[in-house]
């Protein structure tokens, strides 16, 4: 369908041109979130297992890079022919996206989706979190694991020269 799978992998893909769409008023969408038809992802088990997941939004005329969580909305446009549809974000997002062209926001947004996957992409992921408490949060909690390595590397070396090998 509209999504691509590479040989190597086994997430999907989603390559498209969207335009910024909105929810119902009765639906909010949090800030690190987004929102798409479910048909751009076609097999029910894919949508399953990626919702709720990070993904990486990527602006392929600017290489803007952003991170959000996935969601799906029916009340979204889609069309599969010529793989066009609404996009559902935050406004901060959208500005991210634009780039240097924010000015004109009737453009159309080049994207292509894809699942964030491996330890590396979830780190750049966490970094890039829209909101700064959970950004200090992680660096805080990436602290607190590098000291707790270190203080067990010592407690382990001063045990063992005490109590001997």
């Amino acid at each position: 369908m509209e999504v691509s799978r590479p040989a190597n992998c086994s997430k999907p893909v989603i390559e498209g041109t969207f335009k910024v769409g909105s929810l119902p008023k009765d639906v909010s969408l949090p800030r690190e979130w987004f929102a798409i038809h479910s048909n751009w992802i076609g097999e029910r088990e894919d949508r399953i297992r990626w919702t709720r997941c990070w993904w990486k939004i990527t602006n392929t005329a600017n290489k803007c890079v952003i991170y959000r969580v996935l969601r799906f909305a029916p009340t979204l446009n889609f069309n599969s022919k010529d793989r066009t549809g609404e996009i559902a974000i935050d406004w901060f997002s959208c500005l991210d996206l634009w780039g240097d062209r924010a000015d004109n926001r009737e453009q159309d947004l080049i994207l292509k989706l894809e699942p964030v996957t491996g330890l590396s992409a979830r780190f750049k992921a966490a970094l890039a979190h829209p909101d700064p408490t959970q950004r200090l949060f992680f660096w805080a909690s990436f602290v607190m694991a590098v000291l707790g390595v270190i203080l067990g590397a010592l407690i382990s070396n001063i045990t063992s020269r005490v109590f001997g090998p």
